[in-house]
């Protein structure tokens, strides 16, 4: 699982391996927020968790695959264009 926050931590998002999101928390304090802002903030922690995850899909695989004896192109190839997984940064 990956989990991403923002800045005053009242929202944080936690993803699968897959990118997909398991779950969100919400701090007691987001009732200042509007309904606006909220979502705002739920679509941005959510993107970030679910972009961590992704990446680290793609350490795991390329680690996989280098196992297996591919070449680094090949690799690419695969994870960024086939899958369009993101690379870690």
């Amino acid at each position: 699982m990956f989990s991403a926050s923002n800045a005053s931590l009242t929202v944080t998002a936690t993803a699968y391996l897959n990118g997909q999101i398991q779950r969100i928390d919400l701090s007691p304090s987001v009732v200042q927020l509007t309904e606006a802002e909220l979502g705002a903030e739920i679509a941005t922690v959510a993107a970030r968790a679910s972009e961590h995850a992704r990446a680290a899909q793609y350490e795991l695989l390329s680690a996989l695959f280098r196992m297996q004896g591919q070449d680094s192109g090949t690799i690419r190839e695969v994870l960024e264009l086939r899958l369009q997984l993101p690379v870690p940064g």
